[in-house]
């Protein structure tokens, strides 16, 4: 048998990754379980590509429930 052949993928994984966690519902069903860790990380890397709107949508969405909001001022 010879080794595995690596995995290629004919899509950008950044650009599915932004465009799954641009839904508006999905921010707003799942914001409030993430960690302020979580959000920070998930709208440092949806800013990256370009979705500013998604990014404000998640941070709005987890700051209803936010324990420490002075956390994620700018």
């Amino acid at each position: 048998m010879s080794a595995a052949e690596p995995v290629t993928y004919d899509y950008d994984p950044d650009e599915v990754h932004a465009a799954a966690f641009s839904n508006p519902a999905l921010a707003a069903d799942l914001a409030f379980a993430l960690t302020c860790h979580e959000v920070s990380s998930l709208v440092a890397a949806l800013r990256s590509r370009g979705g500013s709107d998604a990014a404000a949508r998640w941070l709005t969405h987890h700051l209803v429930d936010c324990d420490d909001p002075p956390r994620h001022q700018q």
